[in-house]
Parts: structure tokens; C-alpha cells; sequence
């Protein structure tokens, strides 16, 4: 206990301590030439080159997470892609700390605004917190809705484009549904089926604000044989079905954003799963590169897992364009001032 308050203490001042001296730094060198310089060198239209490394901390006072208190490689990315002539591109993406590193391989061809075909492995059309990149999103975790229920990535192809290439968007796919971590071939002779439909609306620029508004759904559906699943670690085998909404609103400093993700697990065995779960978010921009963020944290598994709540504080600090610092401090409903869990997560990516 002692030791978690020391670790929780000597963060908030490091915290401290970077935030006055980015706010110090930009002032005084608001410019970035050696970013713009890596950007010049391997951000080209045709070949673009980037990279993502996370170090993070786990820190409790009555250790109940996995592993022991301390700091790990979260991820190790690299990332290579571009566009090609007559509309054609590629995706490729590794992740080192990974035994199976290879993350997305795929390519695409753009008929037009309206049709975009994707093929290979990657993302399937479910959720904004997880379409959203490892470096991108709010908090050092995604929801843990998102984490367990999100169908992940798969091998497969998709449909989707813009709607007169304007706000309203869609995305259609056909994946094997067993993951690319578990095998590189189809278990069986069923696919996942996946639909995501977007509204992003431009944001509306005037002297005094700036809006953005972004909602969508998402449905998916699936007949598994061996597909590993929370509460069901030796493997689920029935039909899966996936209901999701979501949105995100920025106006000025302030995000207010939230997602909401249902299941029907039914396996052949008896007994089914209503697994459900949200997070509602709000933020706040206290400078132009430091963020306070506040998330509630429900998932209820209905199998295997208790239910329960979280409540997180968040900071994210951005001391270049390049680098991030981001600072958790989860508060479980259940339990008492032990089980809470302080996260750290440093980042460079480009």
C-alpha cells in the first residue's frame, strides 16, 4: 500500500514536471523540423512508413491484474502502406511483442467515393473505439466492452465507401470469423457477416467554435465452432450476434463521447449469454496539448466474468507531435482503495 502511494505520487509529479516544461518548450520552439524532416522522408503517397511503441505501467496495491506491478512493452508496431496506380493501395502491419506479429495485410481498390473493396486481413467494421488506431485512442485501454466483445480482426473482404461523398458512410464484410491469431484458415464453412453505417458530419468552423459530430452502428452475426470468447475459455461453439452503437462530439476544448455494445451468445450446449456493456466519456482540452478525461466503465459479461464498474481519470499529455503521455487512474465500484489501479502509458509513433 505504501508503495503504490509513493509510485502514484512520483507519477503526478513527472506529470507535473513535463506538462510546465512542454508548456515552456512550445513557447519557446513551436516549430518541429526534425518531425517534419521524418515526415518529408517516409510519409509519401506512394510508400509511407510508420512506427508505434508503447511502454506501459501497471501499478495496484493489492495486485489482482494479471502479472506483477511494473512496465511491459504494450506494443512494438510497424507499419508500411500506400497507394498505387489505378486506384489500387496496400496495408501491412507487424507488432513485435506479439508470438504471430503479422497485424493487418491487405489491399484495397477504390472504384469511387461510393465503392472502396478491401481484401486480406484486417479490421472488421465494428466499433469506433476499436477502428480507432492504438495511438489514437483516449485512454491507455479501450473500453472493456470493446476489448471483449469487438469480433477483432479477421481475414476476409469488405465493401464500403461515402454516400455522395458526403457525411453518411458504410461498410459491408465477409470474414472467416476465427481470427487470424487462432488460424489462417476458416474452422468451418460458416463467415462472420458485418455491417457498420457512419455519420460523420463536417465540422462546422466559424470565429467563436468548432464542431464535429460522429454516431454509427454496427451489427454482426456469426456460426463459430471453436472461438475463444470471454466466459467461455474452452472455446464457444453456437451463433454469436453483435448490436453496437456509438458516438463522438467535439465542440471546442470539450468530447463528449459513448459507446454501447450488445451480444446474444447461443452455443449448441445449453444455456445462452446476454453479454452487454457501455462507456460514456467526457473531455476537456486544459491547454493545446494537455487533455483531463473522465470515463464510466460498464461491462456486464453474464457468464464466467462478474460484473462490475469502473470509474477512470484520465491525462494525456502530447509533448511533440510524435510523442504521448497518457495517465490512468481506474476506481472499481467493488472493493476498496487496494484494487484501484494506476496505468501509465509512454508513446512515440508516427
Amino acid at each position: 500500500m505504501h508503495r503504490f502511494k509513493l509510485v502514484l505520487t512520483a507519477v503526478l509529479a513527472l506529470c507535473v514536471t513535463l506538462s510546465l516544461a512542454t508548456r515552456a518548450a512550445a513557447q519557446q520552439e513551436p516549430e518541429e523540423p526534425l518531425f517534419d524532416e521524418l515526415t518529408r522522408l517516409f510519409q509519401t503517397r506512394a510508400l509511407s512508413i510508420g512506427a508505434l511503441l508503447q511502454t506501459v505501467g501497471t501499478f495496484q496495491a493489492d495486485r489482482t491484474l494479471p502479472g506483477g506491478n511494473g512496465f511491459s512493452i504494450g506494443t512494438m508496431r510497424l507499419a508500411v502502406y500506400g497507394e498505387l496506380d489505378m486506384g489500387f493501395g496496400y496495408f501491412f502491419q507487424t507488432d513485435f511483442t506479439r508470438t504471430r506479429p503479422l497485424l493487418d495485410a491487405s489491399m484495397h481498390y477504390t472504384v469511387a467515393p461510393l465503392l472502396r473493396l478491401d481484401a486480406g486481413l484486417f479490421k472488421v467494421p465494428f466499433s469506433r473505439e476499436f477502428l480507432t488506431p492504438a495511438g489514437s485512442i483516449d485512454f491507455v485501454n479501450r473500453a472493456r466492452v470493446v476489448a471483449s466483445l469487438a469480433p477483432n480482426r479477421q481475414i476476409g473482404v469488405q465493401a464500403g465507401g461515402s454516400l455522395g461523398n458526403g457525411p453518411l458512410a458504410y461498410a459491408v464484410g465477409l470474414f472467416n470469423g476465427n481470427r487470424f491469431s487462432e488460424a489462417n484458415t476458416n474452422d468451418n464453412d460458416n463467415f462472420l457477416y458485418a455491417v457498420r453505417l457512419t455519420y460523420d458530419a463536417a465540422p462546422a468552423r466559424t470565429a467563436e467554435s468548432r464542431d464535429r459530430l460522429a454516431v454509427g452502428f454496427n451489427l454482426a452475426f456469426s456460426r463459430d465452432d471453436d472461438v475463444v470468447l470471454i466466459g467461455f475459455p474452452g472455446g464457444f461453439e453456437g451463433d454469436r450476434l453483435l448490436v453496437g452503437v456509438d458516438g463522438r462530439w467535439t465542440r471546442d476544448r470539450l468530447l463528449v463521447a459513448a459507446e454501447l455494445i450488445a451480444g446474444n451468445l447461443d452455443p449448441v450446449a445449453d444455456g445462452s449469454a446476454d453479454p452487454f456493456g457501455w462507456q460514456a466519456t467526457l473531455g476537456y482540452m486544459i491547454s493545446e496539448k494537455s487533455q483531463l478525461l473522465f470515463r464510466w466503465d460498464k461491462f456486464e459479461p453474464d457468464v464466467g466474468v462478474d460484473a462490475d464498474d469502473l470509474f477512470i481519470f484520465g491525462y494525456n499529455l502530447w509533448p511533440t507531435s510524435a510523442t504521448e503521455i497518457q495517465l490512468n487512474y481506474a476506481i472499481p465500484t467493488t472493493g476498496g482503495f487496494e484494487e484501484h489501479q494506476l496505468l501509465v502509458n509512454l508513446q512515440v509513433g508516427f
